[in-house]
């Protein structure tokens, strides 16, 4: 355990520069977001009445069914529909606001979609890009080596490092998002329903609260995955750590941009694992794909160990002489 204290401890020490960087960056992005939303909220003019949730939703409801009848069933985008088709009939049936107000409806907006596709993995992308690499090339790797613990436990140190890091600093998001919800609406929501599709895509209700949890708990291992594959990366390509980090963001970010083209002629390609680190969009109806969630679960798991396996013995073969 001192061991693992003290490469993270270590870690913290020359990564805290970026990660106050990314802190800053995104509290800057916080304060803008706040200033345009109190802008919005004191300029809109008060004597348009506010449109009825149900109007609207019915409307967007309409659009969709005529889009939907559109699809061939071996469309990407043909389950997404039918999930989003199934969630707003429900709310309908339900009365049960689709766009409630809240900190916490916020903070599930940002745990989900753009932020755990991308921004997070970017994110521990620029953190532990060069864990490895970085050590390789300053020559720092070789005292390292001089420890008595082994190869093997200072990789999986590296690993958990770079794994609280990123989670870390994704649940301090999380809070500012909270707060800057709470400070917007005035209420924290936590149990307000939401419409959420089970394993058999059939609607059914959850708390808000409910959702935070379980999106948490799913991103865990989003993030523990992509800190696998970095960290992989990092050793694989160490002689450079320009070439593990742009290794590591084409397999994370570019590859399932071009592999998403493919997709309806080529259905298997969407078994790729970066398709699948948004797994509350299971829940949500955004998942594009025939995929369930435990396989997607299964692809992440499995990239994890394969990636941290290819980790272990690269560690213990090379040669950082």
């Amino acid at each position: 355990m001192g061991y693992l204290y003290g490469v993270l401890a270590n870690e913290w020490i020359k990564k805290k520069n970026r990660i106050f960087w990314i802190l800053g960056i995104y509290a800057l992005f916080a304060i803008a977001l706040m200033v345009v939303e109190w802008f919005s909220a004191n300029t809109a003019p008060t004597s348009v009445s506010a449109v009825d949730w149900h109007s609207e939703l019915e409307m967007k409801l309409s659009q969709l069914k005529q889009y939907f009848q559109t699809l061939q069933t071996d469309d990407p985008t043909y389950r997404q529909a039918s999930g989003q088709i199934s969630i707003m009939q429900h709310q309908l049936e339900m009365n049960i606001q689709p766009e409630p107000k809240g900190a916490i409806h916020w903070l599930n907006a940002d745990i989900s979609g753009v932020a755990i596709k991308y921004i997070i993995p970017l994110v521990i992308i620029v953190i532990g890009g060069d864990m490895f690499s970085g050590e390789t090339s300053s020559g720092t790797m070789k005292l390292l080596l001089l420890s008595p613990m082994g190869r093997a436990k200072l990789f999986w140190t590296k690993l958990i490092s770079l794994f609280v890091m990123s989670a870390g600093l994704m649940l301090f998001m999380n809070v500012v998002t909270f707060f800057i919800g709470f400070l917007r609406d005035g209420a924290f929501g936590f149990l307000d329903p939401y419409v959420v599709l089970d394993a058999s895509a059939a609607p059914f209700i959850m708390e808000s609260w409910e959702f935070t949890i379980m999106g948490l708990f799913l991103n865990m291992l989003t993030i523990f995955t992509v800190a696998t594959v970095v960290l992989f990366f990092s050793l694989l390509l160490s002689i450079n750590p320009s070439f593990s980090v742009l290794a590591s963001f084409i397999f994370v970010m570019i590859i399932d941009s071009i592999l998403s083209i493919m997709v309806k002629s080529y259905p298997i390609v969407h078994y790729y694992p970066m398709f699948h680190l948004d797994m509350l969009s299971h829940f949500t109806g955004n998942f594009a794909g025939e995929a369930s969630l435990t396989t997607s679960a299964l692809l992440l798991l499995a990239t994890s160990l394969i990636c941290a396996a290819g980790g272990l013995w690269r560690m213990k073969s090379k040669d950082f002489a």
